[in-house]
């Protein structure tokens, strides 16, 4: 089963995230910022890394970087409400879509 990992500060979002890529048939693990994230990943070992942008802590964009340096096949969602078009830029030209 594809392993889905949601990391979103938003409880409700989070949780609803969570529930539907379960009802799809994904395992899923949830995190509330990137630090938390990063502990997660080598232990869960996900498919996809499904993320908000803007979070307290370490953010989405941060969040992306450090994955690329050290688990570069994991594929990054990224998903925000108060993004900039200079931020979808860079997340892109990291590979997140």
């Amino acid at each position: 089963m594809p392993r889905v990992l949601v990391v979103e500060n938003d409880l409700r979002v989070r949780d609803a995230l969570t529930e539907l890529l379960r009802s799809w048939g994904y395992e899923t693990e949830s995190a509330s910022e990137g630090q938390e994230a990063l502990e997660r990943i080598p232990k869960f070992d996900p498919v996809l890394v499904i993320s908000d942008l803007r979070m307290p802590g370490m953010g989405g964009m941060d969040l992306l970087k450090q994955v690329r340096e050290t688990r570069p096949g994991i594929n990054f969602i990224m998903l925000t409400g108060h993004a900039s078009i200079d931020e979808a830029v860079e997340a892109t030209k990291l590979g997140a879509f």
